[in-house]
């Protein structure tokens, strides 16, 4: 995405359905525990692949804004 642009509606539904089915879905299903523990890291790796871009490209930008400060000041 472009900076001050939004994601498509659909993408926006898709995610809004996948993040509100997933937690509703493990009780119904009479999984254990450690099925549920299992679901919910595999469930976070993406959100922790996108946090990881998103810190990443924040660095980036603090070196691009920030490289003419000196450390000290």
């Amino acid at each position: 995405l472009r900076e001050g642009e939004d994601p498509d509606r659909g993408m926006r539904l898709f995610w809004c359905v996948v993040i509100t089915l997933i937690p509703l879905s493990i009780p119904f299903t009479g999984a254990s525990l450690e099925t549920m523990k299992t679901t919910v890291v595999l469930t976070a790796l993406p959100f922790l692949a996108i946090l990881l871009m998103k810190t990443g490209g924040f660095v980036r930008w603090l070196k691009q804004d920030y490289a003419h400060v000196p450390v000290h000041q």
